[in-house]
């Protein structure tokens, strides 16, 4: 399993590892809210990141993303 993990978009899972310390003991509600609140830094900067970019060309293109932690 770690090794999956490896192959991800770093900035991506920094912003997981966020959601996850942040949520933990929450409500399904208080997760959504919080998530779109903007406070998880991490979050926001991997779903904005030019990897996320990536991934989603990546998929389209059938191809594995080339990820850069930017």
């Amino acid at each position: 399993m770690a090794d999956t993990i490896c192959t991800g978009a770093p900035l991506t899972i920094q912003g997981l590892k966020e959601c996850l310390r942040e949520m933990d003991g929450k409500s399904i509600r208080e997760s959504f809210d919080l998530i779109r609140s903007g406070k998880m830094k991490a979050y926001e900067r991997a779903v904005t990141s030019e990897d996320a970019k990536e991934g989603v060309k990546a998929f389209a293109e059938k191809r594995k993303a080339n990820f850069r932690g930017v």
